[in-house]
């Protein structure tokens, strides 16, 4: 099953962008670039399911096979790397350097996830990834549900970068560039051993942690940043405001203006 991905930059130590559900590679681009241009080699990829990665033939896409597509990405890269993972991929990256990749991982960035998100805020993303199964009749639709599901995001009227999100059944209308089987078997609350896999690594994360999380997202609240303090003591939060759960695109200029500095001194 093909995994694809963008690097970017020439030289320096890997960072590893990990998207979250419903998202592609490409929600890292801007970042990326601001990683490659502060001295790093930045790889954002696509997870089993999404964008141009290939779907698993048995629809399986819990948190397990994520890991697996992490460390068989980490055995073609040299040296230490740094992991940046937002909501799904945050939940991969933090088993990673807890666990199978504890001693390659130098550095690790949560956006805005933590082992106990809320249920309010995990309903709200599930709902929003459910709805629409026939999908959309044009973008114009897509952006008004964009909206509606994110109103700070500032309007655009490029819609390119969405429209690559996006692919066109043979009825002619949008759908989302993921396969449906995700939220069937997809890592979420209650189902599985999500939590248990999430508290048995958090304790084994050596490297320096970075949480960001959005000012106005509903899915991290103040008990879930005190569990994360509890689970890994060393681990610092920052909070990005006019930011919902999806931080980087949100907000990407303050994101970055935290993220970077926090890379260049755990990195070296």
């Amino acid at each position: 099953m093909p995994l694809v991905a963008d690097a970017f930059g020439q030289d320096g130590p890997w960072i590893v962008l990990l998207h979250g559900g419903g998202q592609t590679r490409r929600s890292w681009k801007r970042s990326a670039e601001a990683i490659a241009a502060g001295g790093f080699r930045a790889l954002a990829y696509d997870a089993r399911g999404h964008g141009d990665s290939g779907w698993s033939p048995t629809g399986d896409y819990a948190l397990p096979r994520l890991e697996e597509d992490l460390a068989a990405i980490a055995d073609t890269l040299d040296g230490p790397i740094g992991l940046v993972g937002a909501s799904m991929g945050g939940l991969t990256a933090l088993r990673a350097a807890g666990t199978f990749l504890s001693r390659r991982v130098a550095a690790l960035v949560l956006v805005d996830i933590a082992v106990s998100p809320t249920q309010a805020g995990s309903a709200r993303i599930l709902e929003f990834m459910e709805a629409n199964p026939n999908g959309f009749s044009d973008i114009d639709e897509v952006v008004a549900a964009l909206t509606r599901y994110n109103p700070l995001r500032p309007a655009s009227t490029d819609t390119r970068g969405l429209e690559r999100n996006l692919r066109k059944g043979a009825d002619g209308r949008l759908r989302w560039h993921w396969d449906p089987a995700l939220m069937e078997t997809g890592p979420r609350l209650g189902r599985g051993d999500f939590t248990h896999r999430l508290n048995a690594a958090a304790p084994g994360i050596t490297a320096p942690t970075l949480l960001v999380h959005g000012a106005a997202s509903d899915v991290i609240d103040a008990d879930g940043l005190a569990e994360m303090r509890r689970l890994i003591p060393h681990i610092r939060f920052s909070e990005v405001p006019a930011a919902s759960h999806v931080v980087a695109g949100d907000r990407n200029d303050r994101f970055m203006a935290d993220v970077l500095p926090f890379l260049k001194t755990a990195m070296g």
